[in-house]
């Protein structure tokens, strides 16, 4: 499967680009900065998009760039910055929109378990929609 890993620098994203390489998938590797990619051991198995989740122009291209998908992960997050639930809730919007308009086949969002103080959810009720239309299987995965 060709599977597109948005925020796949991150710590969660890195380890499973790693794992699906391993799995035998095709992985397409999105980032806000793909030269970051160098610095992992598998950058030369991946085919690097830039990805800038805050801009839809930057999502759009980041689509176009990859080609056809068939499974994204979204693991992008802006914890600790100020604002940050809004920003992770139109930045989300942003990949949904842009995956339903290319016919993304699946799409998996992670968010955290909401007991853990640290946590929170990825989107509102609205994105999880725009999710959903991407994909009516979509699935979450709760962490």
């Amino acid at each position: 499967m060709r599977i597109l890993v948005a925020g796949a620098t991150g710590y969660v994203g890195s380890r499973l680009a790693a794992e699906l390489l391993k799995d035998g998938h095709e992985v397409i590797a999105a980032t806000r900065n793909p030269g970051r990619l160098a610095g992992f051991g598998w950058h030369d198995k991946v085919t690097g998009v830039a990805l800038d989740a805050d801009d839809p122009t930057s999502v759009r291209a980041a689509f176009a760039a990859a080609g056809p998908v068939d499974v994204i992960y979204y693991l992008v997050h802006a914890i600790g910055q100020p604002g940050f639930r809004d920003r992770d809730n139109a930045a989300a919007a942003n990949v949904a929109e842009a995956a339903n308009h290319v016919g993304v086949g699946r799409s998996f969002i992670v968010v955290t378990r909401r007991e853990n103080p640290l946590s929170y959810r990825l989107c509102d009720n609205s994105v999880q929609r725009r999710f959903d239309a991407a994909d009516d299987r979509l699935a979450r995965i709760d962490r």
